[in-house]
């Protein structure tokens, strides 16, 4: 049976790997915002007698250096209503975005929720012991094979966010967003912008990714313009060399070339790639990527267009729909998809 109690402990499976980053602390915000950590830890805690001007300095820092506030039940000094944390599993090559964790932070926020990170990048993780640590609720990422065969999804309410149904047969809710549109939307920029050649560009063995590029290439044909796809090992496509063939590629072109990429950070080594051959931005080429990440971008130019999939409100989604799943364990599953917008 299901704790519907005031107390929800989550916990957020993630699969694949994360490189480790430095936490942000209060006393860094202090020191870029020129204020007192006290008056920083004042603005997280909402208290009034911090000024307008003030508070929106420091969320302004806040956001510029990716900082999430620490959940109140694990603060120092103040003790969870139940033991528990919130974790993130990482099964296998999907990394965690910052942005889909503040949708979930903001969702249930007021929910009394004890968020507990899992780390399982080295794969020693059994999900069976979930089982054994009274957790409430999972919100996990993508496909993780050894999750599904534990047959912890079918004890523990579940919502899975990034997963395709195409790809896999979980019966659980899904917070998610249209692939296809991705390319599509990458694909009516590219016509748009009149090339005379498009090509798609992605990292080998992901699922997500070679669901984009074969809908890229259906989208391709009924625009009559020549295309091809280059699907390279993540080693060589996240690099700053050009691959043979992607030089003989750029040898034959006659005119400009329309680069599809599969995220911002591939776009950006793409960038790099093509600067390397001697070809001129906008004039020689020009890049459309998905992810809308503005740091990737802005390294960039000119910046490209990008499809936004909407990562914090996929989170926030999520987080509203393992409460609501709580509460109603016995409803039939159902999926949320999240439309992408082209951004210029």
């Amino acid at each position: 049976m299901y704790n519907k109690g005031k107390d929800i402990k989550l916990i957020i499976l993630k699969t694949g790997k994360m490189k480790s980053q430095k936490t942000t602390s209060i006393y860094e915000i202090a020191d870029l915002t020129g204020v007192s950590a006290s008056t920083v830890s004042r603005v997280i805690n909402n208290d009034n007698r911090v000024s307008v001007t003030t508070v929106k300095k420091v969320r302004d820092a806040m956001e510029k250096l990716k900082y999430i506030p620490v959940p109140v039940a694990k603060r120092r000094g103040r003790k969870p209503a139940n033991s528990g944390t919130l974790r993130i599993v990482l099964y296998s090559e999907i990394w965690v975005n910052h942005e889909v964790v503040k949708g979930i932070s903001a969702a249930v926020e007021e929910s009394n929720v004890e968020i507990l990170l899992q780390d399982n990048s080295s794969g020693n993780y059994q999900p069976e012991e979930l089982l054994q640590k009274k957790i409430d609720g999972i919100i996990f990422w993508g496909t993780p094979e050894k999750l599904i065969k534990s047959g912890v999804l079918s004890r523990i309410p579940a919502v899975n966010i990034f997963g395709h149904k195409s790809m896999h047969p979980i019966k659980c809710d899904m917070v998610t967003y249209n692939n296809r549109s991705v390319s599509q939307l990458a694909v009516d920029y590219l016509v748009s912008k009149q090339v005379r050649q498009a090509v798609a560009i992605a990292p080998a063995d992901n699922e997500i990714a070679e669901e984009r590029v074969k809908c890229f290439e259906k989208e391709m044909r009924n625009s009559g313009i020549p295309y091809t796809s280059l699907v390279e090992p993540m080693v060589e496509a996240y690099s700053g060399t050009p691959s043979e063939q992607l030089k003989s590629l750029l040898k034959d072109a006659q005119a400009v070339t329309g680069f599809f990429a599969y995220n911002d950070n591939l776009a950006l080594h793409l960038h790099i790639k093509l600067l390397n051959c001697g070809k001129v931005p906008g004039k020689d080429y020009i890049i459309v990527s998905c992810d809308n990440n503005r740091e990737m971008l802005s390294a960039i130019s000119p910046r490209p267009a990008s499809v936004d999939i909407h990562f914090y409100e996929i989170g926030r989604q999520a987080g509203e729909k393992i409460l609501w799943r709580m509460k109603n364990p016995v409803n039939p599953a159902c999926s949320i998809v999240i439309e992408p917008q082209l951004v210029q």
